[in-house]
């Protein structure tokens, strides 16, 4: 089987090219990455018109499914809306051969990075898992 790989799912408004820093990352730690461009983006807003959830969930589990075969090792990575297709993509396809990582903010790359490469837990997040207005504390 090739290497490990990683199919990244960008968030509202966004295209596959919005996570280019994140394959760059990824390829130079050794994983084949991968990436779609979800239905109504990449152009006008208003091409987001009549466009539905599961429209991006299918095309998402359309790549998903073209992708998974291919690898021993796969993740599924998502950025904000791109985090919720992921999960459901990885509910509703049994996904088990790889972590699935989600994320509302790009500047937790590294911390992203670590999450999939290392076997030990990564690293706390400031404020992760904690109640209240300043949960850093």
């Amino acid at each position: 089987m090739a290497e490990p790989a990683v199919f990244l799912i960008h968030g509202l408004g966004g295209t596959q090219y919005d996570l280019g820093s994140m394959h760059k990352r990824l390829k130079n730690a050794g994983f084949v990455t991968y990436s779609i461009t979800l239905p109504g983006h990449g152009g006008q807003p208003s091409d987001l018109l009549g466009v539905r959830a599961e429209d991006w969930l299918e095309a998402v589990r359309a790549k998903y499914r073209e992708i998974v075969d291919q690898h021993e090792v796969l993740h599924v990575m998502g950025m904000c809306m791109g985090s919720l297709l992921a999960i459901e993509t990885c509910k509703r396809e049994r996904h088990d051969k790889g972590r699935l990582v989600g994320t509302g903010a790009a500047g937790l790359h590294r911390w992203l990075v670590h999450a999939l490469v290392s076997r030990a837990a990564p690293p706390a997040v400031p404020g992760a898992g904690r109640d209240g207005p300043d949960a850093r504390g």
